[in-house]
């Protein structure tokens, strides 16, 4: 994770700084539910679908939009004292990613979809998260209510990264397929390097 992960954990980012985080990840929090429906609508077999429409109903609180993920996000922006969301502005890179993330569930064969959202993207969120909660509740003082977006991702992610796993093994039938999906993987990756690359540069 390009934010300078280190200097997260050991605590060394100013806290009045935590608000910059948390108003980006918000905008690609709200972005990532049109990646989920540009690639539900550039995928026809609904076999291979229906794991992205999961993830689209747990993103939206399984029918309680109390419960949707924004809604979970704001509690941590209010603790960050972050700006009103209508008035969040996306920094270049925080553009790009979705821009790119966008481009690529449209335009992407399903393997690099599924490539770019599984692999590049789902695969590692518990993990990141984990480091992420336990810094902002050990080094700044957050509540586990004020984190709880984290800790849902953290609960629920496996069940994502399983799901588009499985996707993936029906989807590829040949090494042709297999290397469209890590090319997924890839420019997923480079794009989420991106985005938190220009949040810790913001951050200094």
């Amino acid at each position: 994770m390009g934010w300078n992960i280190i200097a997260l954990t050991n605590g060394e980012i100013d806290k009045s700084k935590l608000k910059i985080f948390a108003e980006q990840y918000y905008l690609i929090s709200c972005a990532f539910n049109q990646f989920l429906f540009n690639a539900c609508g550039s995928i026809d077999s609904e076999t291979i679908r229906e794991p992205l429409l999961e993830n689209l109903y747990d993103e939206h609180g399984r029918g309680d939009l109390s419960q949707s993920h924004r809604e979970l996000l704001k509690i941590f922006l209010n603790a960050t004292e972050a700006g009103e969301i209508e008035n969040l502005v996306p920094f270049p890179e925080t553009e790009a990613n979705i821009y790119g993330m966008n481009a690529l569930c449209l335009n992407g064969s399903v393997n690099e979809i599924l490539g770019a959202l599984g692999p590049g993207c789902e695969s590692f969120t518990v993990r990141q998260y984990k480091i992420i909660y336990n810094a902002l509740k050990n080094k700044y003082g957050f509540s586990d209510e004020e984190l709880i977006f984290f800790t849902e991702h953290i609960k629920h992610d496996p069940r994502h990264t399983a799901d588009i796993e499985g996707a993936i093994k029906i989807s590829v039938k040949s090494d042709s397929d297999i290397q469209e999906v890590i090319n997924g993987a890839k420019k997923a990756i480079i794009y989420e390097t991106l985005l938190w690359d220009g949040i810790y540069q913001m951050s200094l």
